[in-house]
């Protein structure tokens, strides 16, 4: 079972784009879907999606170090 990008952003309070940028570094992936609204992640995501906002934004640390942190 997965969540929807449209979900993620709901629940989480976040915005497509910002994930897309998660996703452009190759913090999170989806498990399915080829276009954005498609995408569908694994429930773990959602825990490193956590992480990730959470040094990029408190940190200030952008998202290729954020990838290389997680």
């Amino acid at each position: 079972m997965g969540i929807s990008l449209i979900e993620l952003c709901q629940y989480e309070g976040l915005t497509e784009q910002l994930i897309a940028e998660v996703v452009e570094h190759g913090i999170a992936q989806p498990v399915s879907g080829n276009e954005r609204v498609e995408w569908v992640f694994e429930t773990a995501s959602v825990h490193w999606l956590r992480k990730a906002v959470r040094l990029h934004n408190d940190l200030e640390i952008d998202w290729a170090a954020v990838a290389m942190v997680i």
